[in-house]
């Protein structure tokens, strides 16, 4: 006698049986595609209404919060962040070259208040780690990813941070502000100086990034190198 299939077997249950095999396939497949917490597809990079909407949600934390009615500072899928008060530069007068393979002595480094003296300066080939003005708390199932603004980089100015803001990732983010231009730029403490596109994991991540031993950079708020 030929054994039923899957969907011989199928076919013979009740449709109340079939209705409640179906509801429970259909709940697996949206717990796989749909992100119940932030209301945006799993994978997705978010668009401008919904960074809008998990602002004010507060799944994503932004501090101070940004003026989400601005169409400067909300983009279609990104978010301007602006430059804080904190930078950490070597000082060349002091130090002859830098061995990568060693830590760089704290007394090479020179620190300095952008809120005090209101701009920084940024001579021709230099690299300055700053700060933004903003603090950013990801949810444990989204990223972040900083990427620069079209206006500094014609002048010479590139910005860089880390590729990846991981999951659960809370603090401000660390600039690299890189003058690879031929002459001096000014940039002030408050300005756009870069942006931050979230893209969403495809399932929450297992452990948050503050909660891994060894991070080095969990809460940061001042410049680091």
């Amino acid at each position: 006698m030929q054994e039923r299939g899957s969907q011989g077997e199928f076919n013979l249950r009740s449709p109340e049986e079939r209705l409640s095999d179906l509801e429970r396939k259909y709940k697996e497949l949206e717990e796989k595609l749909w992100c119940v917490d932030c209301k945006v597809p799993r994978g997705a990079v978010l668009s401008d209404a919904d960074i809008k909407r998990l602002v004010i949600a507060k799944r994503i934390l932004i501090t101070p919060e940004p003026d989400l009615e601005s169409k400067v500072i909300l983009g279609t899928c990104k978010i301007d962040l602006r430059l804080g008060d904190s930078a950490k530069f070597i000082d060349p007068t002091k130090v002859p070259h830098i061995d990568l393979s060693r830590p760089v002595p704290g007394e090479y480094y020179h620190e300095m208040d952008i809120q005090e003296h209101s701009s920084l300066i940024i001579p021709a080939g230099m690299v300055i780690v700053a700060t933004t003005l903003e603090r950013i708390k990801l949810p444990n199932c989204m990223i972040g990813l900083l990427v620069g603004k079209s206006r500094p980089a014609r002048s010479g100015l590139k910005v860089e941070g880390a590729p990846i803001f991981d999951a659960g990732w809370d603090g401000k983010p660390m600039l690299e502000l890189h003058n690879g231009g031929g002459v001096p730029l000014e940039v002030h403490y408050g300005q756009a100086i870069c942006a931050m596109v979230f893209l969403h994991l495809s399932s929450p991540t297992l452990e948050v990034y503050a909660q891994r031993n060894g991070v080095k950079y969990a809460n940061q708020t001042k410049a680091q190198i």
